[in-house]
């Protein structure tokens, strides 16, 4: 059986002993958050803005929690923790940026008040037509061209999200693109022939 031990109380980062041979590991959640708490917090205060550590810090032990019976103990458990903190601290700061790109963005927008009416009949025509065409648009088409191309997320993280390969993700989103154009020239089409 496996145990989390420090080697120097100086450094407080956990590790685990390596397992006899063949033996599975028997770690529980509850060990493991006991050993390497102090040093995921550390590492979060260093990694992320400060208002964020609290979330990262329990998105790591979501994670561990999801995920504790796949660690077989090929590596250190602080490499492993590790290597979870890197991502979330990564996807915490992406979050944020997102965030930040998207509060600018609104602040740079005019307030409603400020359009005239038909400033304000023509942008919502404009969304009543994108929302028709979306549905118009085959589901997994459209599902890669949302998050790519309107909510600006990474392709590696939309291939994440979908579980597609990175290339698949892309040859989707090149033909949800080219949908897109087809649906919107026949839509001012039909809008021209009214």
């Amino acid at each position: 059986m496996a145990t989390i031990t420090e080697d120097d109380p100086a450094s407080s980062r956990p590790q685990v002993s390596e397992p006899a041979s063949g033996q599975p590991l028997a770690l529980t959640f509850d060990d493991v958050y006991r050993e390497t708490a102090p040093f995921v917090l550390r590492a979060m205060r260093r990694l992320v803005p400060r208002d964020l550590v609290d979330d990262a810090v329990q998105d790591v032990y979501v994670t561990v929690a999801r995920r504790l019976s796949e660690f077989e103990g090929r590596s250190k458990m602080s490499t492993w923790i590790y290597s979870i903190v890197l991502k979330v601290a990564s996807d915490q700061r992406r979050a944020r940026r997102r965030q930040d790109r998207r509060v600018s963005a609104l602040a740079a927008e005019p307030p409603a008040s400020s359009r005239s009416p038909e400033q304000h009949a023509e942008r919502t025509t404009r969304v009543r037509l994108l929302h028709r065409i979306l549905e118009e648009m085959q589901e997994e088409l459209r599902e890669v061209f949302v998050l790519a191309d309107l909510e600006e997320l990474p392709g590696a993280e939309i291939a994440s999200l979908l579980g597609l390969n990175p290339n698949t993700m892309y040859s989707r989103l090149r033909a949800a693109r080219a949908e897109f154009n087809v649906l919107v020239r026949r839509a001012h089409a039909r809008e021209g022939q009214r």
